[in-house]
């Protein structure tokens, strides 16, 4: 997506979003998604002029280790002269049911991590570093 889709306010509140603030913030989410294979696909649903509905599922190998579904969320963007000013959507019905497997995942993995490692989701830190180190435990994880 080019700045010239977005509206000018949209922009101006999407620049002081933090992981795009920075350099640094940037480099680091950067690198954790290069180490994490994150990949997004967006999938339009509904447009009109005054609005945009999106479908966003997100792939990494985290899930993929974990053996869990892909994240998944709704978007739905509001058109101001044919530019993107805000998004105003949310959850997909049915959002709880499909998330409540990767969320008790989580839990079972981390609960894993605590027993046999004394580690907390806050000992990943979102850089390259904190990605390996989480990757090297999801591994680990899936061979037990």
């Amino acid at each position: 997506m080019t700045f010239n889709l977005l509206h000018k306010d949209f922009i101006e509140l999407w620049e002081k979003d933090t992981v795009i603030s920075n350099k640094t913030h940037y480099s680091k989410n950067y690198s954790w998604g290069k180490v994490m294979n994150d990949l997004e696909k967006v999938e339009i649903i509904k447009t009109d002029s005054n609005f945009v509905e999106t479908i966003s599922t997100y792939y990494s190998k985290r899930d993929k280790l974990l053996g869990i579904s892909p994240y998944k969320s709704k978007r739905v963007y509001k058109i101001s002269n044919g530019k993107i000013i805000k998004i105003i959507g949310g959850e997909f019905d049915g959002y709880l049911e499909y998330d409540k497997p990767r969320r008790e995942q989580y839990q079972v993995f981390f609960k894993w991590l605590s027993e046999n490692y004394d580690l907390e989701p806050s000992d990943f830190p979102f850089d390259k570093n904190g990605a390996e180190k989480l990757k090297e435990k999801l591994i680990e994880y899936k061979k037990n």
